[in-house]
């Protein structure tokens, strides 16, 4: 009998292990990052912030790819890059003022994404 109990703990252990990369990238990729690009977008950060915008939809493409191959490490990963674009998108829209939209001098020269 407890031969058996100690299977269980360790079948029920390993696949707690094995859960933790789809679990991460629901939460990340899933959660997180589509909803600040579905708030990006609703916002106009296609046509106020169009850089960091598609930068960031191209970001959560990759990341929904990687997972459908079963590679969550990297979706999770290209699942942050998304949120850290979406997020910048999102700055950019708030800080412009009318008298900015204009001015291509006023953009900060950041990056987002890592890359």
């Amino acid at each position: 009998m407890p031969r058996r109990i100690a299977t269980y703990l360790g079948l029920i252990g390993v696949s707690l292990v094995l859960s933790c990369g789809p679990v991460e990238y629901l939460s990340v990729v899933s959660g997180r990052a589509a909803l600040l690009l579905s708030q990006a977008r609703a916002e106009g950060a296609e046509s106020k912030a169009p850089y960091e915008f598609s930068k960031a939809q191209i970001y959560l493409d990759l990341a929904k790819d990687d997972a459908g191959r079963g590679c969550f490490q990297s979706a999770i990963e290209w699942g942050k890059r998304s949120q850290d674009c979406a997020r910048r998108a999102l700055a950019l829209i708030k800080a412009d003022t009318p008298k900015q939209l204009g001015s291509v001098s006023s953009r900060p020269q950041q990056t987002c994404g890592g890359l």
